[in-house]
């Protein structure tokens, strides 16, 4: 992915419908942010997982995304969110440009985060009392009755503190209904995790980067992810109803073609659903 990218719905007209989407029980709805990042409403709770809503400045002082952000993160409030859901401490995933202004904004906002990444969101003025930190197989439960599981995500490797939190994390979130979705974060494949997913039973969506890695990352200091057939073969490993393939086409130097993921789904799993998803695309969901 090494061109510019358009948004299907931003702006003011994606924040209204953020934030006047009703759903009725055993429905949820999620939109892709580009990246990582998506929002996810199920009843009346709005969460965010890796929203990226600032500008992403390189050492040369030029950006690095490809297209501008969808709206201004103190705008954000204004959807009602209520939970911000951050994979681990990387500009893409984890920004302090966005989560600042936004927990400022929202002051009922409360930012899950891995437990080694705490310190550094208060530093940036967030209150203590709206971080929670993250940790693997400790379930956040939510006040509508949801449930987010962190994971340990391998990126590349499995890193944890002095204190042995996982400074990745994948999170698992299931609805008071009872949907599952899976949002891997930045990982590669393992065969922890491909156990660990294959104990739920009836997986809805499987979010996926799609980036890879290789030597050419790596020498810019770039840390990869699971590639596009990776992607699709987890994806069937664990029985994915649906799989999104994301993380691809945000940053300059660190993208992928989804064609490339379509046509081995096509090839190698014919019959497997899967969605290439647009900037501010809102997809339904049910049981």
């Amino acid at each position: 992915m090494e061109s510019a990218r358009n948004w299907y719905k931003k702006g003011e007209a994606l924040l209204e419908e953020l934030g006047n989407t009703h759903l009725p029980r055993g429905f949820a709805a999620l939109w892709y942010l580009g990246q990582s990042g998506f929002a996810l409403k199920t009843g009346e709770t709005l969460c965010f997982f890796d929203p990226v809503l600032a500008d992403l400045i390189g050492k040369d002082g030029a950006t690095r995304r490809y297209y501008p952000a969808p709206f201004a993160p103190e705008d954000a409030a204004k959807t009602g969110v209520s939970y911000v859901f951050c994979t681990h401490d990387h500009l893409d995933h984890l920004q302090p440009d966005t989560l600042a202004p936004l927990a400022k904004a929202q002051p009922s906002l409360r930012i899950v985060v891995p437990a080694p990444s705490v310190d550094k969101v208060v530093s940036l003025g967030v209150k203590q009392e709206q971080v929670i930190g993250a940790r693997a197989q400790q379930p956040v439960i939510l006040p509508d009755g949801s449930r987010c599981v962190p994971i340990p995500a391998a990126h590349e490797q499995y890193e944890t503190d002095e204190n042995g939190d996982d400074r990745a994390l994948s999170y698992l979130f299931v609805t008071a209904d009872g949907l599952k979705l899976f949002h891997a974060g930045d990982t590669v494949v393992t065969q922890d995790l491909i156990e660990r997913l294959q104990q739920e039973q009836g997986l809805d969506v499987a979010m996926l980067p799609i980036n890879g890695a290789d030597p050419k990352r790596r020498r810019n200091n770039i840390i990869g992810n699971m590639n596009s057939r990776e992607a699709a073969d987890l994806a069937w490993d664990i029985d994915a109803d649906l799989v999104i393939p994301c993380h691809y086409d945000m940053t300059y130097g660190n993208g992928e073609a989804p064609s490339h993921f379509a046509d081995y789904m096509d090839c190698y799993y014919s019959g497997r659903k899967y969605h290439m998803m647009q900037l501010g695309e809102r997809y339904l969901l049910c049981r």
